[in-house]
């Protein structure tokens, strides 16, 4: 997989990555909110200081050894076991001991010492029992030199440390993970799915070339939503239905293709708005051109376009005494007139092949440059591979991330048999390419797409 695809994959499902990250940030945030509300507020603390000076002028060479020795001294056990005896207090001189540090402070002979306690009072009470512990201690012990207190701090309260910095860190560490997460699941899918891709993909799983690729897009209702060519199609999904009338040209220049049929493995692949948007492709460029609805089992274009329900190809061919103009519409899309599906049949198949619907073929090669044929799912009924034989040739569409690769692939081994000429496949909501919705992504659920057009 090139740089090309892994990008491919992003722009799929960069939307993933994001909901992904905010969730695990906006858990973890939740967490800390929860957990900040249960936990007791912290009792504070005072702390006391005091700065002793040791001298020993005998001892000039080893004073910093000296100093040193003081302060192990008075943050030591014995000191602590004094002040408990002296004061009386009520607790052991290992938690004594606990509340003391001594600090020297290198090339000087300065030893800090800070105590702390519950209270101010215990932390003053502390600082003072050591300077009294200390120096009796010193005093028994006959110890070198002089120790004088040059600096005492009166107990203050130690301000709680702002856990901002704590906090910011795991967010960002969270909002890490979460991306990972997130870009395990859309590895797992891409690698696991059957769904087609893009245009590779859909080369791969069908063996026959792509004709075209349509960005998702979904905009208004009815007639309006379905097809991108309304009033001169100026947006860039009607620019790539262009792209596709020319490559369609351009695969029929030697052989042309007067009726084509449009036809999809499913219904959600979009066989309906391809047919509807390429009818009136062709009809931009001054051809004379027939949309016909051979989906005689449920039939929607006529509600595509506004046409009222009527008599349609299904009565044509069941009563058979109908004329072409009894049955064919005009359209709001300019030079395309609409030859609907008519009442629903049971028998749609058998309509389809028999001389009536010959005829009609004729008589609509005979009066358009173009004929146009939606017909109903490949793989659910026969009517596709029927119609397939009596077109001239057949385009396959498949929709991204919603058509299976061994759906497409058995659709065209439907076909093969009934026609010698699929052109190829339109890709249907492909997110590699610009133009369609919002960064490509289709917005509107595949559901209420084909309540307006069978997709």
């Amino acid at each position: 997989m090139d740089a090309t695809q892994y990008m491919a994959i992003v722009r799929r499902w960069w939307w993933l990555l994001i909901v992904g990250t905010v969730m695990a940030v906006a858990t973890y945030g939740v967490a800390v909110r929860i957990r900040e509300s249960r936990r007791a507020p912290s009792a504070p603390v005072y702390s006391a200081s005091a700065t002793f000076l040791v001298d020993a002028p005998a001892l000039t060479s080893n004073i910093d050894r000296l100093t040193q020795s003081y302060g192990a001294i008075i943050s030591g056990r014995g000191v602590a076991e004094r002040m408990v005896a002296n004061l009386g207090l009520p607790v052991s001189a290992e938690d004594v001991q606990s509340r003391i540090a001594a600090q020297t402070l290198p090339g000087s002979q300065l030893v800090q010492v800070t105590t702390k306690g519950a209270t101010a009072n215990d932390a003053q009470q502390l600082i003072d029992g050591v300077a009294q512990a200390f120096i009796a201690l010193r005093q028994e012990g006959n110890l070198p030199g002089t120790v004088r207190m040059v600096e005492v701090n009166r107990a203050q309260q130690l301000a709680t440390p702002a856990p901002a910095a704590s906090v910011l860190r795991d967010a960002i560490l969270v909002a890490m993970l979460g991306m990972m997460g997130a870009a395990a699941m859309v590895v797992a899918f891409e690698y696991m799915t059957d769904a087609v891709r893009d245009r590779a993909d859909v080369e791969r799983a069908g063996s026959v070339p792509t004709l075209g690729s349509i960005p998702a897009w979904n905009i208004g209702r009815g007639f309006e939503r379905v097809l991108a060519m309304r009033g001169g199609g100026t947006s860039p999904v009607a620019e790539r239905y262009r792209m596709l009338r020319t490559a369609i040209g351009l695969a029929t220049r030697q052989a042309p293709a007067q009726a084509i049929l449009i036809a999809g493995a499913g219904r959600g692949a979009g066989a309906s708005t391809t047919a509807v948007n390429m009818a009136a492709a062709l009809a931009q460029q001054g051809s004379r051109v027939a949309l016909v609805d051979a989906d005689m089992r449920a039939g929607t274009l006529h509600r595509v376009f506004g046409v009222a329900a009527g008599a349609g190809l299904s009565d044509a061919l069941s009563t058979g005494g109908m004329e072409l103009e009894q049955i064919i519409r005009p359209t709001a899309a300019a030079g395309v007139m609409l030859v609907p599906a008519g009442a629903a049949s049971p028998h749609a198949a058998e309509l389809l092949d028999s001389p009536r619907f010959d005829a009609v073929m004729r008589a609509l090669r005979e009066r358009f440059d173009a004929i146009v044929v939606d017909c109903p799912p490949v793989l659910q009924v026969t009517d596709a591979t029927v119609l397939a034989a009596k077109c001239d040739a057949t385009i396959v569409v498949v929709r991204g991330d919603y058509t299976r690769r061994s759906d497409l692939a058995a659709t065209v081994e439907a076909l093969r048999p009934a026609t010698a000429r699929i052109l190829g496949t339109v890709l249907n909501g492909d997110t590699n390419v610009p133009g369609g919705g919002f960064f490509g992504f289709r917005v509107a659920a595949p559901g209420r797409e084909r309540a307006t057009a069978r997709a």
